[in-house]
């Protein structure tokens, strides 16, 4: 059984938390790029275009509800067709929503025509022993629940779909009217910067050490933030703290990124990734260290932006991004 993710940390996506009446869960809005060639599918009633650049998708996860969506968009706006992949489970990993595939497909298109797909592949698991008789039947019963609740009803899908549509739009808006900035570090800023490490890391601290022991974690903090805090900086959104970056020349002439934090209420934003390209911009004269826990999935995020690995420990890999490739992308 695949599991399948909303999106890769380096693609340019956006999260939304949605509490509403209607639906309760996360969706991710996607704006395809850099597609080295457009993908062709048989939809079951003929070939289709469904991923290009500037296409954009919505992936939808409820929940409560095995099952995800997809709406696909093409370049031009137009609404390619709802896709449903039936699941096991849905649920958050890194932040990032995921679902494990059973298999089972459906498609709506935008006449209200269902497609039932992959029957075949659904059976073949079962009889090849990677799923069981009741993941068959229940991959069933969750399609025959999307049948009453959308197919018989498209008007509630177009609902959810303009409401998601709404709410990225307005994120959108957002971005381009926030005010990002970096202000110096103070000691006022002590205990801000203590709980937005800790959120960012005590999950990977966790993980690699087996614990988190609050009283040892309050001690190495204090060393850490007396060695850094000439060179640490509070993220701003105009006048609200969202999170926290450290980074200094070394004496080898390198410039080190320390640590980019930012609160969960930000996430998910590009914010972080801003302000790394920012500061690779100003440093791009120079070779630039970097270092991540070996669980974040962020080094695909580094290796598109030109690092490379340069060395590991047991916790940590190691990436350098060479001067002469450091450009702004």
């Amino acid at each position: 059984m695949k599991r399948r993710f909303a999106c890769d940390p380096n693609d340019n996506y956006s999260i939304l938390e949605i509490k509403e009446p209607f639906f309760k869960g996360h969706a991710v809005f996607l704006k395809l790029q850099n597609i080295e060639k457009p993908l062709i599918v048989y939809n079951g009633e003929k070939n289709i275009c469904i991923k290009d650049n500037n296409y954009e998708w919505i992936e939808v996860y409820p929940t409560e509800g095995k099952y995800a969506i997809t709406i696909m968009y093409d370049d031009k706006g137009n609404l390619i067709e709802w896709y449903f992949d039936i699941s096991k489970k849905t649920g958050l990993e890194n932040g990032i929503p995921y679902e494990d595939d059973l298999y089972l497909d459906m498609i709506i298109t935008p006449n209200g025509k269902k497609i039932v797909l992959d029957e075949e592949e659904l059976l073949e698991a079962k009889d090849n022993g990677i799923i069981t008789q009741e993941d068959v039947e229940n991959a069933y019963k969750t399609l025959s629940e999307l049948d009453s609740k959308y197919v018989q009803n498209l008007d509630e899908l177009i609902r959810l779909t303009d409401f998601l549509l709404s709410k990225f739009k307005a994120k959108k808006i957002e971005k381009m009217t926030r005010k990002i900035n970096l202000v110096p570090y103070t000691d006022e800023d002590y205990e801000f910067v203590y709980e937005v490490k800790k959120n960012a890391y005590k999950k990977y601290v966790e993980e690699c050490w087996r614990s988190w022991i609050e009283e040892d974690q309050r001690k190495y903090f204090e060393k850490f933030i007396t060695a850094v805090k000439n060179n640490a900086f509070i993220i701003m959104n105009g006048n609200k703290k969202i999170g926290f970056y450290n980074g200094k020349i070394l004496n080898n002439g390198n410039y080190e990124v320390g640590n980019i934090c930012i609160i969960p209420e930000y996430q998910g934003k590009g914010i972080g990734t801003e302000i790394l390209k920012d500061k690779l911009e100003e440093n791009k004269d120079r070779n630039i260290e970097i270092q991540y826990f070996k669980q974040n999935p962020v080094g695909k995020l580094y290796e598109k932006l030109g690092f490379v690995k340069s060395g590991e420990t047991e916790f940590h890999y190691q990436m350098m991004k060479p001067k002469q490739s450091n450009l702004k992308k």
